[in-house]
């Protein structure tokens, strides 16, 4: 990998990655690159984003048909010695998310049909090991949130007609007067006031058309699992 001869020439057709390293969890920065440029040699943007343009190679992203999951490849160019000074200050930046979002070339800022919601579904995926590192390359291993070590499913219990929030606690939210009690039956009593933890009590007290924050999965079928 060379700084600007493994860059890809920028095309008016085409599907593009744009990729976003998250290191907030890990209390480091933010840093987006791509591995093309314009062909006036300025960064691609999205959405009013820039990416810096920087060689990489990727493998591994695709889910293959025995259902396993990928454990992805991501090599990014380190001539200049960036990714070596975030390795070297946020331990090898293992935890750190990264999001591959993909979209096509004509959507892009400055292009005619730029439109900066027009993308793929952003792909997922965290750091877990850094493979090699020398002066041409930094590459990674990547795991989905699935694969992560020590990662449990569910992370809560999934209970289709039932919320599990604390009612006026966290999940809930609810801070009004009150209004019914468990049975959904009308009080201004706030002794009486308690939630049944159903839709129709969530919706007794957020409203028929509001958002709410019922915790239950309604839509949850027993014959899916």
């Amino acid at each position: 990998m060379s700084p600007n001869s493994d860059l890809l020439p920028l095309y008016n057709s085409g599907i593009i990655a744009l990729y976003t390293l998250d290191l907030t969890a890990i209390g480091g920065p933010v840093f987006r690159f791509c591995n093309y440029n314009n062909t006036n040699g300025s960064n691609v943007s999205f959405g009013g984003v820039d990416f810096t343009a920087i060689p990489i190679e990727t493998e591994g992203f695709e889910i293959n048909s025995a259902g396993q999951i990928p454990t992805p490849i991501l090599r990014v160019s380190n001539v200049f010695g960036t990714i070596t000074g975030l390795i070297g200050q946020y331990e090898d930046v293992v935890g750190a998310k990264l999001i591959r979002r993909r979209t096509l070339i004509k959507y892009l800022d400055g292009q005619p049909n730029a439109n900066g919601s027009a993308h793929f579904p952003d792909d997922i995926w965290f750091v877990e090991r850094k493979i090699r590192e020398d002066k041409l390359l930094v590459e990674f291993q990547l795991a989905s949130s699935l694969d992560l070590e020590g990662a449990q499913l569910p992370f809560r219990l999934m209970l289709q007609d039932t919320c599990p929030w604390t009612y006026r606690g966290d999940g809930c939210g609810y801070g009004g007067p009150p209004v019914a009690n468990r049975f959904d039956q009308p009080t201004s009593d706030p002794n009486l006031d308690d939630c049944g933890k159903r839709v129709s009590s969530c919706r007794l007290r957020f409203g028929p058309f509001a958002i709410i924050p019922f915790g239950g999965f309604p839509g949850l079928d027993r014959r899916s699992f």
